[in-house]
């Protein structure tokens, strides 16, 4: 009986110390997500940036304007029946507004990640693309953070931590890349959104998205003419009738979100 009581302790220490350093993971990312700069304020401070340096030509302005997509699933369009996606939505937009002549370029690729967009911006053709767009919309670093969901549904808060570090590297090196090619586009960061939040640990992984958006946010506020666009707030409670039969990405509803979202800031 004593071996007993020595070994329920034993049991009762370990679950103790388990539940401590689970709690202090969730506590590390509830807090960091309270701390730094707003997305708002983010926001403004990248739109005081541009108004300081550059004097932006509105798009209504523009004869012929041309838009580029870049990154992952989200800009191709992926779980739209239509194909179009919010760049193929916010293109209708432009040429209802512009009056002129709208080109699109989409090159952007399934599954594709921060490193490999980085790799992609070297090659010739794409440079070329670059260099003549008037706008740049993208969407990157969802692949980089979920692997298909598996980082959120299997939540190492170590892994995700070293993930993000490598990903605001790449972006920034992917905006500096951006902006060594072209100087005057202006570029639309499109954020996360969390197609997981209809689920038991939703306030776990809003937390984690929130976190990874503010991050980026914050390098995207360190370029002039370059807008983070968050969408975590688009999605209502019942974001599954906003997503496509994967339940990962949006249905033309939810790119229709993104696009209503985009428009306003870039015919500002």
């Amino acid at each position: 009986m004593i071996l007993k009581g020595k070994w329920r302790k034993v049991f009762i220490s370990m679950t103790v110390a388990v539940c401590v350093i689970g709690l202090a993971g969730l506590g590390w990312f509830l807090w960091s997500d309270y701390q730094g700069i707003s997305i708002n304020a983010l926001m403004n401070r990248t739109a005081e940036k541009d108004t300081a340096k550059v004097t932006k030509t509105s798009v209504v302005e523009k004869e012929n304007l041309r838009v580029l997509a870049l990154g992952d699933s989200l800009t191709r369009g992926t779980g739209d029946p239509s194909g179009k996606g919010y760049v193929g939505y916010l293109v209708d937009r432009l040429k209802e507004n512009s009056h002129h002549e709208v080109s699109l370029s989409n090159i952007a690729v399934n599954g594709e990640k921060s490193d490999q967009l980085l790799l992609r911006l070297k090659e010739k053709k794409v440079r070329k693309q670059v260099e003549s767009a008037d706008i740049i919309v993208m969407t990157i670093g969802g692949n980089d953070l979920l692997n298909g969901g598996q980082s959120l549904t299997n939540l190492n808060f170590t892994e995700i931590q070293t993930d993000k570090a490598k990903y605001v590297k790449n972006l920034t090196e992917i905006l500096s890349e951006l902006r060594s090619i072209n100087e005057d586009a202006n570029i639309f960061y499109v954020g996360l959104y969390n197609p997981f939040s209809e689920m038991d640990y939703e306030l776990l992984t809003s937390s984690v998205i929130r976190n990874w958006n503010a991050a980026s946010a914050e390098v995207c506020a360190d370029f002039p003419k370059t807008t983070f666009v968050p969408t975590l707030d688009l999605f209502p409670p019942q974001v599954n009738d906003y997503l496509a039969a994967d339940k990962f990405h949006p249905n033309a509803e939810g790119y229709q979100l993104m696009a209503e979202r985009l428009v306003p800031l870039v015919m500002q």
